[in-house]
């Protein structure tokens, strides 16, 4: 009958510390979860949300800029006053810190890299010329062309 070596032991420990220290990677990946908090906040109004989640990603003139905050939907006396009527859904989304300041004409739009892939919010750049966005300010924003209507 063989005895255990410490070298077994510690070749077996090594193997489910590294076990553990993956599924914590894994977790924080799958589940979006950040560690810095975001810089600023909008609100964007959209007709049909389809295919955005919360922790979905925000570019910024192509560039990762945040990521989604909060869905939910407008109430009826909400849906009443907007401007643009047709919003349904309220997202909200956390820009990063080093993300400049929106010009007050920035253009939020979903969009997707291609028909299978995940859908994001994409935000314009924007005029240099016009005014900064306030934190918490509220857009609106353009729904996706389906593709069901394209064909």
């Amino acid at each position: 009958m063989r005895t255990r070596s410490a070298p077994q032991y510690l070749i077996a420990l090594t193997v489910v510390v590294c076990s553990g220290l993956l599924l914590a990677a894994m977790t924080f990946a799958l589940t979006g979860f950040r560690w810095s908090k975001p810089g600023r906040t909008v609100a964007i109004d959209f007709p049909d949300a389809t295919g955005i989640e919360v922790h979905s990603p925000v570019r910024y003139a192509g560039a990762v800029a945040g990521s989604v905050l909060r869905l939910r939907y407008l109430t009826a006396d909400e849906r009443r006053t907007e401007p643009k009527p047709g919003s349904a859904v309220r997202v909200t989304v956390g820009l990063d810190r080093g993300v400049p300041a929106l010009p007050a004409d920035v253009a939020a739009t979903l969009a997707s890299e291609n028909i299978l892939g995940e859908k994001f919010i994409s935000l314009s750049a924007g005029s240099a010329a016009a005014p900064p966005l306030a934190d918490g300010a509220v857009i609106q924003g353009q729904g996706m062309v389906p593709f069901d209507s394209l064909t």
